[in-house]
């Protein structure tokens, strides 16, 4: 029968007193963006965040040159509807460069174009670099004529470093001004991915940074770091005349030491 009656108060049979957890540091990885900035991105000690608010970031891969351009508006409307807040496109660069110095940005290969439409998907974009790219990319994005010089790729070889100093001046080129600081959808860059033989990867990854990125990004391989898909930091993307890998002046937009986290990814 049911009964209004009020039932006893119960005791708990343990009291636990929590301490108030201490803030999060912020500050000791210079990877976010300047204080100030308009839906600042930061990396604290707990989390990463986003106008100050916690953010898990949700990464799907669509790479743009291998798409007819008619389909990426509905790639990314899909990549949107399904819950990703961003997505993350190689620049292969065997599909831009495909004779020496000859460089491709038309068609399926407008770089510029693939972000500026994912921004106004209300995407952010996270630019694989590479050289090297994985993703089933045939000799892991080389062009041909770069597997026939005398060179060792992958290394810092610095006939293999002033082609990668160009690959990189001539994305940054098509990027100017699409960094998230900037108002723009680019929220991290990747540079390499995966890199070899451990024990030296950290040095050669640090070549690429020097010619093309910030000096201090994670850097993330298989089971170290960050992962590629989980959490990107804030972007900026600048210029810089002068030091380009190797020390060498060239007047190229590039990027300006920490303006870019980067992520050496898998996959």
């Amino acid at each position: 029968m049911a009964t209004d009656a009020p039932r006893p108060a119960m005791t708990p049979a343990h009291t636990i007193t929590l301490d108030t957890p201490e803030a999060p540091r912020r500050g000791h990885l210079p990877m976010g963006e300047h204080a100030g900035t308009a839906d600042r991105i930061e990396i604290t000690s707990r989390s990463v965040e986003r106008g100050g608010d916690p953010t898990f970031p949700i990464t799907g891969e669509i790479h743009y040159s291998r798409l007819p351009r008619e389909r990426w508006d509905d790639a990314l409307a899909h990549a949107k509807a399904g819950g990703l807040t961003s997505v993350a496109t190689y620049v292969l660069w065997q599909a831009h460069e495909p004779s020496p110095g000859d460089f491709r940005w038309d068609g399926n290969l407008d770089l510029r174009a693939f972000v500026t439409l994912a921004g106004q998907h209300g995407l952010d974009v996270v630019v694989r670099m590479g050289p090297w790219a994985h993703g089933e990319a045939r000799n892991g994005g080389f062009p041909d004529w770069l597997l026939a010089l005398p060179l060792t790729p992958r290394t810092d070889d610095p006939a293999y470093l002033d082609l990668v100093r160009r690959l990189y001046g001539a994305i940054v080129a098509q990027l100017e001004g699409l960094a998230h600081a900037e108002g723009g959808p680019i929220i991290a860059a990747q540079m390499d991915n995966e890199a070899l033989r451990p024990a030296r990867a950290p040095r050669h990854a640090a070549s690429h940074r020097r010619g093309g990125g910030p000096r201090r990004p994670p850097v993330d391989r298989h089971g170290v770091g960050w992962s590629a898909g989980a959490g990107h930091a804030a972007a900026r993307l600048q210029r810089l005349r002068g030091r380009v890998l190797g020390g060498r002046a060239h007047r190229l937009a590039v990027l300006r030491p920490r303006a870019l986290p980067l992520l050496d990814g898998a996959g």
